[in-house]
């Protein structure tokens, strides 16, 4: 008998994973690399029987089966235990870009408990991509694998937003074909199939600029005898 699945809702069981501040490439690509690991750890997200078949999951999936056979990771973690196992998905960074966006006009912000205000503040909005690529030794499981993340990441990123406090906007923009990767063309022992999607996160990041404080010169007595 399956044990019946509950779900706490309450502030407490569910904490805030990600707490807001600027937007970082780092915590980008690893709360990513968490999101995929967290969603390929529970067999209840693996429902495609395709899936289960190509995975040699006939009699179905566990979490012991999952975490072994899928390999979620950044493309450079220096774990050569893992290096060539298939299912892949490794998540890496593109470009970061700061689009010209208009904020309204904020007041001076004090900078210390006197009073005193920064020479001046400044803010802009910025754009991180980010490139997941899936990776399997047979074309259809490619697709298969390569169509649940994308579709995962396409159905929660009002979700995403609300969990990582430092996005403000998350988008997926596509995927490409799937590639045959000869072998050793990567590295791999093994002919490969690879399908990279493409999403991109955006947030903000701000600042202030102090001027250096006065510098005490001291007092000097300047006698002068007549």
């Amino acid at each position: 008998m399956t044990a019946p699945i509950t779900t706490d809702y309450t502030e407490a069981g569910n904490p805030n994973s990600l707490t807001p501040g600027p937007l970082s490439g780092y915590r980008l690509m690893h709360w990513m690399r968490d999101i995929l690991m967290n969603f390929f750890s529970d067999p209840i997200n693996i429902k495609d029987e395709r899936i289960s078949k190509l995975l040699c999951m006939q009699n179905g999936p566990s979490e012991t089966t999952l975490n072994a056979l899928f390999r979620v990771g950044l493309p450079y973690d220096g774990d050569v235990v893992k290096a060539g196992t298939t299912p892949c998905i490794l998540v890496s960074l593109g470009e970061s870009t700061y689009p010209v966006k208009t904020f309204n006009m904020l007041a001076g912000r004090q900078t210390a408990a006197i009073g005193s205000q920064s020479a001046y503040s400044g803010m802009a909005w910025k754009s991180i991509g980010m490139r997941i690529a899936i990776a399997t030794e047979s074309y259809d499981a490619t697709v298969l694998i390569g169509g649940l993340i994308e579709d995962f990441l396409l159905m929660h990123k009002q979700q995403f937003v609300h969990d990582n406090g430092m996005l403000s906007e998350f988008a997926v923009l596509g995927s490409s074909a799937p590639q045959k990767i000869e072998v050793d063309q990567a590295g791999n022992a093994r002919e490969i199939y690879q399908l990279v999607i493409t999403v991109n996160a955006s947030g903000g990041i701000a600042w202030t600029v102090d001027t250096q404080g006065p510098v005490f010169r001291g007092i000097t007595a300047n006698t002068q005898i007549v």
